[in-house]
């Protein structure tokens, strides 16, 4: 089984002006996060509040457009990474060439797209149009995710063991959303 590293130190700043996130550590901190087959985003070790101190920040701080450093030191040794949160951006459903489309304008900092429909299937790709069938048009919902560099080289290759990070194994990534409702 994977087994978590406690951290000496547990950093992340915004390069725009160095401000750092206050990033806290769980009282009672996992050895195990799961099996191999299960490993589970719910037993972190460490957590980022919503709003934090005025001389640091919480998840309500994060920015589309932003680039963010991490620094974590564990066992003495240091591991660094590097993501930019995609910009916002908005879908729209049209008709095209007799075909409904979802299109969506190219995202500043996107490496790729996750397509969620509400029947939870999913879809990665790197165009900005998603050709829908008939079918699909039933009134549920569409998510597109825009999925920075890190996160969609991480998620498209199932031999990527890390991506945005410098060691170890995991993610440092970053992702925003837009939701579109699909009617026929």
């Amino acid at each position: 089984s994977p087994h978590y590293r406690a951290a000496e130190r547990f950093e992340m700043h915004r390069t725009s002006d160095g401000t750092p996130f206050a990033w806290q550590g769980y009282g009672h901190l996992y050895a195990e996060p799961g099996t191999l087959h299960g490993i589970s985003l719910d037993y972190a070790n460490y957590y980022l509040p919503e709003t934090i101190r005025s001389d640091s920040l919480g998840t309500a701080d994060l920015r589309p457009g932003e680039t963010y450093v991490l620094n974590v030191t564990t066992e003495g040794i240091l591991i660094q990474g590097r993501t930019t949160i995609p910009d916002t951006f908005s879908a729209s459903l049209v008709a095209m060439n007799g075909h409904r489309w979802v299109v969506w304008p190219r995202v500043r900092g996107a490496g790729g797209y996750m397509l969620s429909f509400s029947d939870g299937r999913t879809s990665l790709q790197q165009d900005t149009a998603f050709a829908l069938a008939d079918e699909e048009l039933d009134g549920g919902w569409l998510t597109i995710r825009a999925l920075d560099f890190n996160l969609y080289q991480y998620v498209s290759d199932p031999q990527m063991h890390r991506a945005g990070i410098d060691r170890g194994f995991g993610v440092f990534g970053a992702t925003t959303a837009a939701r579109l409702r699909l009617f026929p």
